[in-house]
């Protein structure tokens, strides 16, 4: 579940709406302006899921080099990603589909990544699940590691584990648009 995507969009849709920035060229033809919003987007969310409201600053970020600012509450975001947090539970559907279970199979769900810090996806998935438990006990970094090296180890003639199968694909599809690329610019991709 990458928010990021949804809060860069929304906030490239913002700059251009705003009153003092109407007629000028949109933020999103501009690639270096976009890169930043993309940055300072990503640390507003880890801002939000901490604080109730902040006020979102990028220096130099619209064209002309003027600086963008407004203040935002955790509420506005939420208004903003409520369509995707209908979608949450759509994954958890097809896994258990996958794997011939209902949700009343499962006692509890652990959740790992960055996005479980959004409060918004927390009481989504809160909703969805019911009174089931949504642990975030797991260090992420720490989680993948820990099952590569079981996995490397059930590889191994080396090491004596218990055998650990893993399956491994992707479920949904990848899709990438370009709409305008011109390899003369001095803009690295």
């Amino acid at each position: 579940f990458r928010t990021v995507n949804v809060y860069q969009c929304n906030f490239a849709n913002i700059i251009d709406n705003k009153p003092a920035y109407k007629g000028k060229k949109s933020i999103r033809d501009e690639p270096k302006s976009m890169i930043r919003l993309i940055k300072e987007v990503s640390k507003l969310k880890e801002t939000l899921s901490a604080s109730k409201e902040t006020t979102f600053y990028v220096e130099g970020l619209l064209d002309g080099g003027d600086d963008f600012k407004i203040h935002i509450k955790r509420t506005e975001l939420d208004t903003i990603l409520e369509p995707m947090y209908a979608k949450l539970s759509q994954p958890i559907k097809d896994v258990l589909a996958d794997a011939s279970l209902k949700l009343e199979d499962i006692e509890i769900v652990e959740m790992l990544g960055g996005a479980i810090r959004v409060p918004g996806i927390q009481r989504a998935l809160r909703e969805y699940l019911g009174d089931k438990e949504l642990g975030a006990h797991l260090n992420g970094d720490e989680a993948m590691a820990l099952g590569a090296a079981f996995i490397a180890a059930n590889l191994s003639h080396a090491f004596k584990v218990r055998p650990i199968f893993l399956k491994d694909g992707f479920s949904y599809g990848v899709h990438l648009n370009i709409k305008s690329f011109n390899p003369e610019s001095n803009f690295t991709r």
